[in-house]
């Protein structure tokens, strides 16, 4: 949650921020656009959350998987009226273990949210 954050408050600009999504799109201080989303890593079969950019990486871990697939991460974003500033909301849960692979008692589950505005817009 900590790089999302980092990433969105330093961003210069939002791609088509209304209303609530399953991804955010935005322009960085580089002048690169990065979207972040849910994506299958084809490696362990699991969603992580994705970083896609000029260089793709992922910030969960292959031991880590998202709750809800590719719509379980949210983002909603508020414009102010004049357009001078913007505030994202993001959330999702992170689950460790497999039903019906490991025992009850190895799996367990975090919920993450948090609001951040924009430094610049």
């Amino acid at each position: 949650m900590g790089q999302i954050e980092f990433l969105l408050r330093n961003a210069i600009a939002l791609n088509a921020c209304t209303g609530t999504s399953n991804e955010l799109t935005f322009e960085s201080l580089d002048g690169g656009t990065t979207t972040l989303r849910a994506i299958l890593d084809q490696a362990d079969t699991k969603y992580k959350i994705a970083s896609q950019s000029a260089n793709n990486r992922f910030l969960t871990s292959g031991a880590l998987d998202l709750v809800g697939d590719s719509q379980g991460m949210q983002f909603t974003c508020i414009q102010s009226g004049d357009g001078t500033s913007s505030y994202v909301t993001v959330s999702f849960t992170l689950q460790k273990g497999s039903p019906g692979i490991d025992q009850a008692r190895d799996i367990v589950q975090e919920s993450f949210s948090a609001g951040i505005n924009l430094r610049s817009n």
